[in-house]
């Protein structure tokens, strides 16, 4: 699966694009740097419940332009917040605009009743692999599959 990971990232990222990874970049894997070392691009982290800097051997500065635990980006008209965990109210989450977004990972693929307002929201988008084809995605992708999640978990839920 990491084989997979890596060559599906390399297909997509190229030396000077950006990528956030909001969160769980870890998990317990003793060739984290191994991997990070092989992957394209400028990467950013924003800190998931299994990414303890301590306990990897990882070259953190080397392979991370950021690390944080909470960021928030503009990208041309897009106000985007990032966090591992997903938040009901973010800086801009009353906004009408459609063009702010709420970033999140931790959920992966699980659709539980607890998260049925984040599944009815528009503006919240899950970066968990699991629901982006295991690999990264453009910000057009990114909605894509939040839409499809979304209406898959929303009526997976509805039958309950």
């Amino acid at each position: 699966m990491d084989r997979i990971i890596v060559d599906n990232w390399n297909s997509k990222v190229k030396k000077n694009d950006t990528v956030y990874i909001v969160g769980d970049c870890f998990l317990v894997n003793k060739k984290t740097d191994y991997y990070l070392s092989q992957l394209e691009g400028k990467k950013v982290l924003v800190l998931g419940n299994h990414d303890d800097l301590r306990d990897y051997s990882v070259n953190a500065k080397e392979r991370f332009e950021i690390i944080t635990p909470y960021l928030a980006i503009n990208i041309d008209i897009y106000a985007i917040t990032l966090c591992h965990y997903p938040m009901l109210e973010w800086k801009f989450s009353r906004s009408k605009s459609k063009s702010n977004y709420l970033t999140h990972g931790h959920i992966h693929n699980r659709i539980l009743p607890e998260y049925t307002t984040l599944f009815t929201k528009d503006n919240t988008l899950n970066a968990g692999v699991d629901i982006n084809g295991f690999c990264p995605v453009t910000l057009e992708e990114f909605v894509a599959n939040n839409r499809t999640f979304k209406q898959k978990a929303l009526k997976i839920l509805s039958s309950i």
